[in-house]
């Protein structure tokens, strides 16, 4: 399904993000308002209505790291930074790692494997330390 070209190809992650405010907005309503809210409707239908309802403007303030709330559709404010070369950082220290130009630029995929395992387990650690400290919490 094309709902729009860009050249760089991002319409499809574009779709994915919004798609997944629109799973989560829908999953709090007794029963959905808007068509992309209903888990009963095909994927590619609930998408094509979501980005059908969504105005350029909306669109473009998406793809930004701090998406604002859109609330004539129910889509919360949220903050998607998922860069992981350097986003792991930003819940504290992390390995920071070279562009990712820069790293496929050494055409050395034994290296490449070995980054993103350490950003993943780097990734998972953070989450369990955050998981930790909401248990001392509650």
């Amino acid at each position: 399904m094309r709902i729009f070209r860009c050249r760089d190809g991002w319409e499809s992650r574009f779709s994915a993000v919004l798609l997944a405010f629109g799973l989560l907005v829908g999953s709090s309503f007794a029963a959905p308002s808007f068509p992309f809210q209903d888990p009963q409707l095909p994927l590619d239908q609930r998408v094509a209505d979501l980005i059908s309802r969504l105005t350029l403007e909306e669109k473009a303030a998406q793809m930004m790291e701090n998406a604002p709330a859109i609330p004539r559709l129910g889509i919360p404010a949220y903050v998607w930074w998922n860069e992981a070369l350097h986003g792991v950082a930003r819940a504290g220290v992390a390995t920071v790692f070279p562009q990712a130009i820069g790293l496929a630029a050494t055409w050395d995929t034994h290296q490449m494997k070995r980054v993103s395992t350490i950003i993943s387990d780097e990734a998972r650690a953070k989450h369990h330390e955050s998981r930790l400290e909401y248990r001392a919490k509650v």
